[in-house]
């Protein structure tokens, strides 16, 4: 059966949009496969990412997410993501859930999740896929060090832009109606953030609200971009400079939610 590595209490509909965003689940785009956790008492992250990917993530489940967090053992789990947000669609319509972790005591790993309501009873497992978790690289934390992204140096990125998703959606849906393109350009000089795209037979340019404080930059983003900006919702801090990826916060209450984009050549 294994121990109760930590106990939560939780609003399923919470716990399920928190997951939902940190994989970038929309209707668009389905999640990513699998999610790596780390559960001790400051509450839940998924530090799994490399600064160097494409598209990094690295988001906090606080303690304020939840009616309750107990943690008597702190542990790790990795776990399919579509069928952990298809059981707690299942809970969505109790007011409260508790989530129990499993495993052995001092083990690695937790080895199941136990959802329990008012009237159902649920035992998940977690993935036991030693490969996976030995690919497994937890660098990303280390360049978040209370709201700042550090360069390699140590030093803050330069750059800090303080937007919305909705001014940074007005990109992506440029992008969307021209014909051909496939990038996201964002540039931010003469004291301005602007974007200047060209399709097949179109050519658009804008300028999206938002304050900024640092050098200028011009960057040019894949599709990992739209991704991140149709998950998340409302205020948006951006960083990042000359030669620097970008960095983008928000948070929702209890949650902060992090993702690190490469730019392209």
């Amino acid at each position: 059966m294994g121990a109760e590595l930590a106990v939560i209490e939780c609003d399923p509909a919470a716990l399920s949009r928190a997951i939902s965003t940190a994989a970038l689940a929309t209707d668009e785009e389905d999640p990513y496969t699998e999610m790596f956790v780390r559960i001790d008492g400051t509450g839940i992250d998924t530090p799994a990412s490399t600064v160097d990917a494409p598209l990094a993530s690295f988001c906090t489940l606080h303690p304020s997410l939840f009616e309750s967090f107990t943690v008597f053992e702190s542990t790790a789990a990795l776990f399919p993501i579509e069928p952990m947000l298809d059981w707690l669609a299942y809970f969505d319509d109790e007011q409260s859930l508790t989530l129990t972790v499993i495993g052995e005591a001092g083990a690695e790993y937790a080895s199941a999740f136990r959802f329990e309501s008012d009237r159902r009873e649920l035992r998940f497992e977690c993935l036991d896929a030693p490969e996976l978790i030995e690919d497994v690289e937890i660098t990303l934390p280390d360049r978040f060090v209370d709201t700042q992204f550090l360069a390699e140096s140590g030093e803050p990125v330069p750059t800090i832009v303080e937007t919305t998703a909705a001014e940074l959606d007005r990109l992506v849906e440029a992008a969307a109606r021209c014909a051909g393109v496939e990038s996201y350009p964002l540039s931010y000089r003469e004291g301005r953030l602007t974007f200047e795209l060209s399709g097949e037979r179109t050519a658009v340019s804008g300028t999206l609200d938002g304050t900024v404080d640092g050098p200028a930059f011009e960057h040019r983003y894949g599709t990992e971009f739209a991704r991140v900006v149709r998950a998340v919702e409302g205020q948006v801090t951006l960083q990042t400079g000359p030669n620097h990826p970008l960095a983008v916060r928000c948070t929702d209450p209890g949650v902060t939610y992090r993702y690190v984009l490469t730019a392209g050549q």
